[in-house]
C-alpha cells in the first residue's frame, strides 16, 4: 500500500474503535451526527494526519500502531469536544460548516461533555500513565487558554506553548508510550509533538489574519501572533498609530498593511520555519515509514505559509 492507502486504513480502524466504544450511545442522534461528520471529514481525501498522530508516533517509536488505537480514539474525541466547547465560548459556530452550527448553547455543552466522557472511556483501555498524562494536559491547556491573554509577545508565545504545543506533545508522547519504546524515542516524539503544535498554531494565526473561513475579529482581547508582534514594534511610528486606528475601526485592509510593514508576517513565517526544522530534527533515527509520514505532516503545515512554501512544498 502507498502512504495514503495505509493512512486511510489506520483511520478506518480509529473510526471503528470509536463506533465500538460508543455503540451503546449511538441512539443519541446529536452525538452520532457529530461523530459521523468527523468520520467523513477525516477519511479524506486527503486523510487527516492529525487524526492518526498517536498511531504514527507509536509506529515511529518501533511499536505496533494498533497498540495506540485507544489513545488515538480518545485524542480525536477530545479534539472534537474542544471544537464544540470553543464554539460555545466564542459563539461563532453559525459562520462555520459544522453539524452544530444551529445548536443552542445548552446542546453544544451537552454534546461536548458527552464527547469528553466517551474519550475518557477509550482511555480506560490504556495505561494509568497515559490516562494521567491526558488529564494533566487537559487541565493545563484549559488554564493556558486565558492565562496568557493580551498583547504581550512573550505571553502570546507562552499561550501557544501551553495550549497547542502541549496538546500535540501529549498526543505524540502517548503514542510513543503505547509502543513501549525506549526513553529516547519517547523524548524525541514528545519534542516532535511540541514543535508540531507550535507550527500548527503559528500557521493558523498567520492564515486566519490574511483571510480564512471567518473574517478576523479585532474586538477580541486575544490576537494572533502576526498582529501581536506588530503591536509590539516601533510604537511611536505612524505605522503603529495607523495599526491602532485600523483595529479600532475594524478596517481589515489597513490592519494587514500595517502588520506587513511592521514585520509581523515576516517574523511569524521565520518562527514557523524554526519550529518546522525542530520537529523534523526530532525524528532522526526513528522508525520509517512512520517517521517519513510525520515529516510529511510537518511539510504540509509549513507549506501553507507562502514564505515557506518554496522550501516545504
Amino acid at each position: 500500500m502507498d502512504g495514503e492507502e495505509w493512512l486511510r486504513a489506520y483511520q478506518e480502524r480509529v473510526w471503528q474503535a470509536i463506533r465500538h466504544r460508543g455503540a451503546d450511545f449511538w441512539e443519541w442522534t446529536d452525538l452520532a451526527r457529530v461523530l459521523e461528520a468527523w468520520g467523513r471529514e477525516t477519511a479524506g481525501p486527503p486523510v487527516s494526519d492529525s487524526a492518526v498522530l498517536p498511531l504514527l508516533a507509536c509506529g515511529a517509536a518501533g511499536g505496533d500502531p494498533g497498540r495506540a488505537l485507544p489513545v488515538t480514539a480518545a485524542w480525536n474525541l477530545y479534539n472534537l469536544a474542544s471544537d464544540l466547547l470553543d464554539d460555545l465560548q466564542d459563539g461563532d459556530q453559525a459562520q462555520k460548516q459544522v453539524p452544530w452550527r444551529t445548536w443552542e448553547p445548552a446542546l453544544l455543552l451537552q454534546v461536548g461533555l458527552g464527547l469528553l466522557f466517551l474519550g475518557q472511556a477509550c482511555l480506560a483501555e490504556t495505561t494509568p500513565r497515559i490516562q494521567v498524562l491526558f488529564a494533566e494536559t487537559g487541565i493545563l491547556a484549559a488554564r493556558g487558554q486565558k492565562r496568557y491573554a493580551g498583547t504581550s509577545l512573550p505571553a502570546c508565545l507562552e499561550r501557544m506553548a501551553a495550549t497547542s504545543g502541549l496538546i500535540f506533545s501529549t498526543a505524540a508522547q502517548a503514542g510513543a508510550l503505547a509502543a513501549g519504546g525506549s526513553s529516547d524515542g519517547v523524548r524525541r516524539l514528545t519534542d516532535y509533538g511540541a514543535a508540531l503544535g507550535m507550527l500548527i498554531q503559528i500557521a493558523d494565526d498567520y492564515l486566519d489574519l490574511i483571510g480564512g473561513t471567518v473574517a478576523p475579529d479585532f474586538t477580541r482581547a486575544q490576537y494572533g501572533l502576526p498582529l501581536v508582534y506588530a503591536l509590539n514594534q516601533h510604537q511611536q511610528t505612524e505605522d503603529h498609530a495607523a495599526l491602532r486606528q485600523g483595529l479600532a475601526s475594524q478596517d481589515t485592509a489597513l490592519v494587514l498593511q500595517c502588520v506587513q510593514r511592521l514585520g509581523g508576517f515576516r517574523f511569524t513565517a521565520a518562527l514557523a520555519g524554526r519550529h518546522a526544522n525542530r520537529a523534523v530534527a526530532a525524528l532522526e533515527g526513528l522508525n520509517p515509514p512512520y517517521a517519513v509520514e510525520l515529516r510529511r505532516y510537518v511539510a504540509r503545515i509549513a507549506s501553507r505559509i507562502p514564505e515557506l512554501a518554496p522550501d516545504w512544498g
